[in-house]
């Protein structure tokens, strides 16, 4: 059996739209968050989009950290579970190791236009199988050709974004 080990990177963008709780706290945290430091940055106290603010200001960009800093207590309830990625079965989900939050977009002065993505990151993995479909992956290396497996669905928001074989 060819091994080949993969990492994947999942996103999940979250606006006023969504619907779940643990999302609506992230939504309501980071733009309180984003309220509370952004007249550091725009210093003429203009209603900026977040993208104007970062063309006056490259240092804006420091927000992206600032807001992550803001959700380290609700992202760790997770506890490294993509909940967004069941498994087939509906009995696990794919783990992450890493995150990263940035500002989709941003506007003091309408808070619906505030969004918000996170990118969820996977350890690499063992990729046992993939179709069009689904992956067939595992946490551990094969051994005498045996390992336990996790299948999911592919999904439009998931990306592989590290091969080797």
């Amino acid at each position: 059996m060819e091994i080949k080990k993969v990492r994947f990177a999942y996103r999940k963008v979250i606006n006023q739209k969504t619907d779940s709780l643990f999302e609506k706290y992230i939504f309501t945290t980071t733009q309180q968050a984003y309220l509370k430091c952004e007249p550091q940055f725009n210093l003429e106290r203009k209603p900026l989009s977040f993208v104007d603010l970062l063309r006056l200001n490259p240092k804006a960009a420091e927000l992206h950290t600032l807001l992550s800093h803001s959700v380290v207590e609700m992202m760790n309830q997770l506890q490294n579970n993509i909940y967004y990625i069941p498994d087939v079965l509906g009995s696990s989900h794919l783990k992450f190791e890493a995150y990263n939050l940035d500002i989709v977009n941003a506007n003091i002065a309408d808070s619906s236009k505030h969004a918000i993505g996170i990118t969820f990151i996977t350890p690499i993995l063992t990729l046992v199988y993939m179709d069009l479909n689904k992956y067939v992956i595992s946490y551990n290396n094969p051994i005498d050709n045996q390992c336990q497996t996790l299948t999911f669905r592919n999904s439009e928001d998931l990306s592989i974004i590290f091969a080797s074989w």
